[in-house]
């Protein structure tokens, strides 16, 4: 439930950029993600 949430917020807050801004957000967000080592567990 609370994944939805947060999926339907950023939708609505992310819905007046363009497509290619997004892909741009999209390509940090996964560079950073690489970059960041995983938690143990």
């Amino acid at each position: 439930m609370r994944e939805n949430n947060v999926r339907q917020f950023a939708a609505r807050q992310l819905a007046d950029l363009s497509p290619e801004t997004l892909r741009r957000i999209r390509a940090m967000i996964d560079e950073h993600l690489k970059a960041e080592p995983s938690p143990a567990l």
